[in-house]
């Protein structure tokens, strides 16, 4: 838990050197606004500039926020009669005037039209498929659990990711290719909920900006176009403003903060924000350097956290405030305990905020409500007194796919203990040679075969595990077995240390059908291909599997202790896998019946 402390500084002010300055420059101006730092005085000052200076119009002014409570928030400030609104607000006007009928649909319907999808499904190839991914569950079972709702959800930001960002059908097919099982569904269901929208003449929200920008062929009566939070700005918000400012000849006027760029899950595209003055003509950057609310120990402490991204734009922010301890961490055992001695302690010493990663985190620290609770994404924009951060752990639960795509990882990786399943291609394009793996797992702990394969690229020799378990490899295929270890160094290899060391044949036992694209349960699994997947696997490991002669006497077993220990350790082993397979059967059953008994 961290508690953070700052406080603001209610003074009337005078614009700054570097404010007047961006209130006074006449290009197409980004300007930098870290947290505090008068971005929304700024551009209230440039109003009144526009208007009292240089003469325009008030309806020759657009302002831009991107949500109706930053849009009333800076309609509260502005006292002049301009039209301030959201990006849909401004493309809905837009197809008023070039009289396009439409109906609109809330973001719900995508929701509605993928779960009628998958309900509707009859084909045993598309759930089998699903279910080949998802073990634990029967189909029915599968609909309603939380898996299928997170999955769901996922399908559901991929559509609305590519549309967000006007990619095209070719740009769902490359992804498509990359991901059969993912992006064969998203690609399925856009496909269905696109042909919907348009036989029953339906615009979503994506739509309504999409429109607008194609249906534009005539100056608009803007003279001067203002964006607020530019930094969440998506390819298709960013088409429409762009299009607006270059057929009216306008001027751009864009405020914003990369920092606090916390919306690429929903489509924002920051390259835009980095790239400013090579997408708009005769433009600049300006930058603000005093910060007005926090003090110089937290904005210090902040700026080195977030520049170890080091895309970010470096940038100083300087303050004449100061407080000793800017931020305190605070160790708890009980956490219910804790949080309610530091919240009653901070209630009446000025305004206050709760956030936490998402709306349950709250649920770990207090049983009553909490009306300063919020998520961190939620309370964007607002500042407080004081902030409490809730459930801060050091824990990594699991890596996503993709999670470091691209990233200067190189060298030894060692994960750490705890760490449940790790996504598909989550190193892919990194430049690490050896992937330790953690000794003891989290929950689900389960790594996807591909994970090693072309994802990790020639640069990765060598992958170790130290647990006694081996964990669940998954693999994403159609059945039709796996070719494991393309584009990999030829000295690739697998080691077992720790608890793992000497476990060969647990590991190949385990590995071994999801190497041949097989569960160990598939009926449709053929002796020769699991014997060849069993060669790869033991290849991996710089193993070679015993021959078992069916022809040996016991006297013969009996004269060759060595060969008996093996063939007895081989036994024990099958009996232990047996016994393992009854347990899990068992466990699964009992699991089942928990689920069932709790859903009642």
């Amino acid at each position: 838990m961290i508690k953070l402390f700052y406080q603001r500084d209610n003074k009337k002010m005078k614009p700054d050197e570097y404010q007047l300055e961006a209130i006074k420059c006449d290009k197409n101006l980004l300007l930098i606004a870290g947290a505090g730092a008068g971005k929304t005085y700024t551009i209230t000052e440039k109003i009144k500039y526009l208007i009292e200076e240089k003469h325009l119009k008030e309806d020759e002014i657009l302002v831009i926020s991107f949500t109706n409570k930053s849009v009333n928030d800076l309609s509260k400030r502005i006292n002049y009669k301009i039209n301030i609104m959201t990006f849909h607000k401004l493309a809905m006007s837009i197809l008023d005037e070039y009289h396009i009928n439409y109906k609109l649909v809330s973001d719900s319907y995508l929701d509605f039209v993928t779960d009628e999808f998958f309900k509707s499904l009859q084909s045993n190839e598309h759930i089998n498929e699903i279910l080949k991914y998802f073990r634990k569950y029967n189909y029915e079972d599968f609909l309603n659990s939380y898996d299928y709702k997170e999955f769901k959800k996922l399908i559901i930001t991929i559509i609305k990711i590519f549309k967000t960002n006007n990619k095209t059908k070719d740009d769902f097919k490359k992804l498509f290719k990359e991901d059969s099982f993912l992006s064969k569904y998203s690609y399925i269901i856009k496909n269905i909920y696109e042909n919907d929208l348009v036989s029953s003449n339906s615009f979503d929200f994506d739509d309504l900006i999409i429109k607008a920008t194609n249906v534009l062929n005539k100056p608009t009566k803007y003279k001067y176009i203002i964006v607020d939070e530019f930094q969440d700005t998506s390819n298709i918000r960013f088409n429409l403003i762009n299009k607006i400012r270059d057929i009216s000849n306008a001027t751009l006027f864009c405020v914003g903060d990369d920092y606090q760029s916390i919306y690429h899950f929903s489509g924002c595209n920051l390259n835009i924000f980095l790239n400013f003055t090579k997408l708009i003509p005769n433009s600049t950057i300006l930058k603000l350097k005093y910060t007005y609310r926090n003090s110089e120990e937290l904005i210090n402490i902040s700026s080195k956290f977030v520049m170890k991204n080091k895309s970010q734009i470096k940038k100083e922010l300087i303050s004449n405030k100061h407080i000793d301890k800017p931020v305190e961490f605070i160790y708890y055992i009980n956490p219910k305990k804790s949080f309610n001695k530091i919240y009653k302690s901070l209630l009446n010493k000025g305004s206050l905020l709760v956030l936490g990663r998402n709306n349950f985190d709250i649920n770990k620290f207090s049983d009553g409500n909490i009306p300063e609770f919020m998520s961190v994404h939620a309370s964007k924009g607002l500042e407080s007194d004081n902030v409490i951060l809730i459930n801060m752990t050091d824990d990594m639960y699991w890596i996503d796919d993709y999670a470091f795509y691209e990233t200067k990882l190189e060298g030894e990786l060692t994960l750490p203990d705890g760490l449940g399943p790790i996504g598909m291609a989550a190193f892919s394009g990194t430049s690490l040679t050896k992937v330790t793996f953690p000794k003891v797992y989290g929950n689900n702990a389960e790594y996807p075969a591909r994970l090693w394969t072309n994802n990790f690229g020639s640069t990765l020799k060598e992958v170790v595990f130290q647990n006694a378990t081996p964990i669940l490899l998954y693999y994403y295929g159609d059945g039709n077995g796996f070719e494991f270890g393309q584009d990999l160094a030829d000295d690739f290899h697998v080691t077992l240390s720790g608890d793992a060391t000497g476990l060969e044949q647990t590991y190949i036992d385990n590995w071994k059908y999801s190497f041949a694209g097989y569960e160990i349960s598939d009926a449709q699994i053929h002796e020769n291909e699991i014997k060849e997947a069993e060669k790869k696997v033991a290849a991996l490991l710089n193993y070679v599997v015993p021959e078992i002669n069916e022809n040996q006497n016991l006297d013969n077993q009996i004269e060759e202790p060595d060969t008996q220990t093996k063939d007895d350790s081989q036994e024990i082993q099958t009996e232990n896998n047996q016994e393992q397979d009854d347990s899990n059967n068992n466990q699964q059953e009992a699991l089942e019946n928990e689920g069932e008994e709790n859903d009642n």
